[in-house]
């Protein structure tokens, strides 16, 4: 009868030391593409304590600080990588293929712009948005802007770049990922790279501003450089001002050092 029991007992506990044994192994795979990717790009990974093994991966570029983390979508795994700039370059821009629904009505700003196929350049199904049209065509004209929607079409998911004033972010969005490790090493290098050759283009528009004369208002919203409105979005994180749009535009501060920002740095 014990011989039994201990055979029945042994039964029982060895589905839940499979699931225990596969949970680790998957948590493994996800660790393993974090660092990876950021050893591959020169980053660091940051953890926040008690949470999920997926980080954040941190790295300085020449003209900002760059972070890439990852989170569910509904298109599966979704890769967000943001550059803080050293310099406000003043204008917001909204690419995304495929296209979206419209931004502007929270963005008070922003305009949809049209972009016809007999124009050069043209970019193909893609939605846009700007408050400065001019800045968004120079923004599609970009090698780093056309190599990423290009690598989108050929590989099958969906980006999103977003310029807001000193913020650039870009997201891609992959359904056949198996988790987010592997999702952060297939989409992470290429919205990097964009964001690096942006940054720099970016840094030297805004210096070229400034040498022409051109001063930023201080008290305008942090996240599209415009003056704003009467009832703003206050952070109660860091006392930082936007417009309520423009906050759920950039998923948060626009600071940083802020606990409010959406990739914000909580962990050692």
């Amino acid at each position: 009868m014990l011989r039994l029991a201990l055979a029945l007992l042994a039964l029982l506990a060895l589905p839940p030391l499979i699931l225990l044994f596969e949970a680790r192994r998957q948590r493994a795979r996800v660790e393993l593409g974090f660092w990876a990717f950021a050893q591959r790009v020169g980053g660091r990974v940051q953890v926040a304590w008690r949470q999920a093994r997926r980080g954040i991966v941190t790295l300085e570029l020449p003209h900002g600080a760059a972070r890439v983390r990852v989170e569910r979508g509904w298109r599966g795994w979704r890769v967000e990588a943001r550059v803080y700039q050293q310099r406000d370059f003043g204008f917001v821009a909204l690419i995304a293929e495929p296209p979206q629904r419209p931004t502007l009505w929270y963005a008070p700003s922003l305009e949809i712009v049209e972009v016809f196929p007999e124009e050069a350049g043209y970019p193909g199904d893609v939605s846009l948005e700007s408050n400065d049209e001019a800045s968004l065509r120079w923004l599609l004209k970009h090698e780093a802007i056309s190599a990423l929607l290009k690598a989108a079409r050929a590989e099958g998911y969906a980006v999103e770049i977003c310029a807001a004033h000193s913020l650039i972010i870009a997201r891609a969005s992959q359904a056949k990922a198996p988790n987010a490790g592997a999702a952060i090493e297939a989409l992470g290098p290429p919205l990097l790279d964009a964001l690096k050759r942006l940054s720099a283009d970016l840094y030297d528009l805004a210096e070229a501003a400034r040498d022409a004369g051109v001063i930023f208002d201080e008290a305008a919203c942090l996240a599209c450089g415009r003056p704003l409105d009467d009832d703003p979005w206050i952070c109660d994180g860091c006392g930082a001002r936007l417009h309520r749009g423009c906050r759920e535009m950039i998923s948060g501060c626009a600071q940083p050092s802020c606990a409010r920002a959406a990739d914000a740095l909580t962990g050692p």
